[in-house]
């Protein structure tokens, strides 16, 4: 399990999530203050058993920063269902999260629901917002005459691709009500909508789950833009009121943005040593995807950072056309990628929370190196007082020998610099004039020669010299 006392956790709006060792993602959460809210699972207070056994798995936790509360929602839920993270499906009141179903049958029924049916169905989800999700077949119901039951025929009857079927409706005032199942269509009685017309109804309506409100709208408009060509305002203005209904749910969808479109964003900051760089892709307006990575090394040429934006943008398999940045790309990247420094508006809010968390990663590179040499010198300082040395062994030489069978005897040197391996200084050397195994002139033969190079070369003797073996090779 992690410890919390070594996270360094930001105090602002965003996302965290909760990573197990072997790199995957098992929750996703979102917080005004992510500090209070992350440090709140690991209080002793907690007694839900499933969000203990999860915190027992956490060996990692990430950090996404946003500007705000709504922002994090968006990333919130647009990371839960690209991951699908075990435990956002398992906490919610020993539920799972509600999905909305477009299930595969003749005349399909569109509904929320949270089992999942491996019929062929299709699901989109999981929401983290039932009100909303609500609201969102509620917009759909009302476009589109959609079924909600079975009404007069039977499973058997309506899925029998034989019987060649109508439903029945009736509209009034735009709004169009779904009376029943008919055999057969009376002509000049009443209204009817064919199979064909209802499934390119469910096609209109898995565009608005899937985010796509343009298409939509735009089709709308044309119908309203004919009615008012006829002189039929009244429908022109009922259609009016329905892409105002659209215009209204998507200002305050936590699924769309269209502001912001399909595009790449890239923060880039860099110091004397090292570039740091964080991604985000961005898709139907949300924020699916978001990492930051340090290049060990400056950046000398702009090939160099060229093909990094193209490995990061392969990983996520990105192939948008429009790419945002701090730093101006248009001079290294191919004449097809429109590449651009946005100033004002909401991709420049993009570009601000990129660099914010590219800052708060590079911190919390620095915090976490800073802690490993604290550990590490509260380590060499143990050893000092154990072995009652005068000084710290910050640099500790071991040497072990081994043969094959009384033969090819070798010996070995591992060097240690400030408590952590130095692989550079790692010697192997090969035993001179011996016929027989002797682990203790092996030794004296091996010491002879490094310490005499040593001083030849008036190299820096270490702080410690340890020998694998007993008081012989000692």
């Amino acid at each position: 399990m992690v410890d919390i006392k070594t996270v360094e956790v930001p105090k602002s709006p965003g996302v965290y999530k909760f990573i197990n060792i072997k790199k995957q993602i098992i929750y996703v959460g979102k917080s005004k203050d992510l500090s209070k809210r992350v440090r709140s699972y690991f209080t002793k207070k907690i007694q839900n058993k499933k969000i203990l056994n999860m915190i027992r798995e956490v060996t990692d936790i990430s950090f996404v920063i946003s500007d705000n509360e709504h922002d994090a929602l968006l990333l919130e839920n647009s990371l839960i269902k690209k991951n699908k993270p075990k435990y956002n499906i398992l906490l919610r009141d020993d539920k799972t999260y509600p999905w909305i179903c477009i299930k595969k049958e003749r005349f399909p029924r569109i509904f929320l629901t949270r089992k999942i049916t491996q019929d062929g169905s299709e699901y989109f989800g999981p929401y983290t917002n039932v009100k909303l999700i609500n609201k969102l077949l509620n917009i759909i119901k009302t476009l589109y005459p959609i079924r909600t039951e079975n009404y007069n025929f039977s499973d058997k009857k309506i899925n029998d691709k034989k019987n060649k079927i109508y439903l029945k409706s009736h509209c009034k005032n735009g709004v169009t009500l779904i009376l029943g199942f008919r055999d057969y269509p009376i002509q000049d009685e009443e209204s009817y909508i064919t199979e064909e017309q209802y499934m390119k109804n469910i096609d209109y309506a898995r565009d608005i789950l899937s985010g796509k409100f343009n298409t939509i709208k735009k089709r709308l408009k044309e119908e309203m833009n004919i009615h008012s060509i006829n002189l039929e305002f009244e429908e022109s203005q009922i259609i009016k009121e329905k892409i105002q209904l659209l215009e209204n749910y998507k200002s305050k969808s936590i699924i769309v943005n269209n502001q912001k479109n399909d595009l790449d964003v890239f923060g880039i900051v860099d110091d004397e040593k090292s570039y740091y760089v964080n991604y985000m892709k961005i898709v139907n307006g949300t924020i699916v995807s978001s990492d930051t990575f340090k290049l060990g090394k400056k950046i000398k040429d702009k090939s160099e950072l060229r093909q990094i934006i193209f490995n990061i943008r392969s990983k996520y398999n990105s192939h948008k056309n429009n790419i945002i940045s701090n730093i101006k790309l248009d001079d290294i990247l191919s004449n097809d990628i429109n590449s651009h420094v946005p100033r004002l508006g909401e991709k420049k809010k993009l570009i601000d929370m990129s660099i914010k968390n590219t800052l708060f990663f590079k911190k919390n590179l620095y915090n976490e190196k800073k802690e490993r040499k604290s550990k590490r010198l509260a380590v060499l300082i143990e050893l000092k007082n154990k072995l009652n040395l005068k000084n710290i062994p910050f640099h500790v030489e071991c040497y072990d020998i081994s043969n094959i069978q009384g033969s090819n005897t070798v010996a070995s040197l591992v060097t240690f610099q400030d408590g952590y391996p130095n692989k550079k200084e790692y010697r192997r050397f090969k035993i001179r004039d011996l016929n027989k195994p002797d682990d203790f002139e092996s030794m004296k033969q091996v010491i002879r020669r490094r310490y005499k190079r040593v001083i030849d070369e008036d190299l820096s003797l270490p702080d410690l010299i340890i020998v694998d073996g007993g008081k012989g090779q000692l």
